[in-house]
């Protein structure tokens, strides 16, 4: 297994070298992908945003921030994904 890879097929980038993964073979994966991840980034620092909250008594001033860095970590990943997505369309198309 070399340095790079997550596993045999897949890459820390979310790419695939096999012609037989099934991520390949439809974008829907990655689309699933791009929503839970965007669910992940909020849910998370918004919960982490209240656990300090509770910590320190800054009720709701730091559930806030988490929300808001949340968000921004998010949308960021989502845009990411999706132009992943969209270049990996065009080089579908291309061939």
């Amino acid at each position: 297994m070399h340095a790079g890879f997550v596993s045999d097929n897949f890459i820390a980038d979310g790419t695939c070298h096999v012609e037989s993964c099934i991520v390949n073979k439809s974008p829907a994966f990655r689309l699933i992908g791009v929503g839970s991840s965007l669910a992940f980034w909020i849910i998370g620092f918004t919960l982490g945003g209240r656990w300090l909250d509770g910590q320190i008594d800054s009720d709701p001033l730091l559930t806030v921030v988490g929300l808001l860095l949340g968000l921004a970590i998010g949308v960021t990943d989502a845009i990411r994904r999706l132009l992943a997505v969209v270049r990996y369309q065009e080089r579908q198309n291309r061939r």
